[in-house]
């Protein structure tokens, strides 16, 4: 890794602005930040929030990280500290439903014993979707059976 040299006048100008030593070799070394940009831009301090709404937040179980990350990605201060963390079941389902290619098939396919990822996968290949929602799939031994019966060199061996 190389090494940008940062002089004793750089610190000087970095220590006028409010930014340390530390700081400035990690920004130019780890981040890759121009010299000038590392001794000038101020250091961002994070806001203080009301100690009540983060109160808020942790009673309904939702962590210091959790809400500090939801406002980083824009939630609001009141949606971030009243919506409680969802469980690995209700993120699970929240997936499951927006993964659901077609939803309306989806629970018609497995009443009729078709698997949904059956279902897609037929869809996908171009089968008709009526078909691909009711025609139930096969067990391994009749598929060869079916194979066994189709089989072109089976006839060869007749003649």
């Amino acid at each position: 890794m190389d090494y940008y040299f940062i002089s004793e006048e750089d610190y000087k100008i970095a220590e006028s602005n409010g930014i340390s030593r530390n700081v400035v070799y990690q920004r130019v070394n780890s981040y890759c930040w121009s010299i000038k940009r590392a001794i000038t831009e101020p250091i961002k301090k994070l806001k203080k929030h009301d100690p009540d709404i983060l109160d808020k937040a942790l009673s309904i179980g939702v962590s210091r990280e959790a809400y500090y990350n939801r406002l980083k990605i824009g939630w609001s201060i009141e949606k971030a500290s009243s919506t409680p963390i969802m469980s690995k079941e209700e993120i699970y389902e929240n997936n499951s439903k927006k993964n659901t290619k077609y939803p309306e098939y989806k629970d018609i396919a497995e009443k009729n014993g078709v698997p949904y990822s059956t279902f897609k996968r037929r869809v996908r290949t171009g089968w008709d979707i009526k078909d691909a929602y009711t025609i139930k799939p096969m067990s391994k031994s009749e598929a060869g059976k079916i194979n066994k019966s189709n089989n072109k060199y089976l006839f060869l061996n007749m003649n």
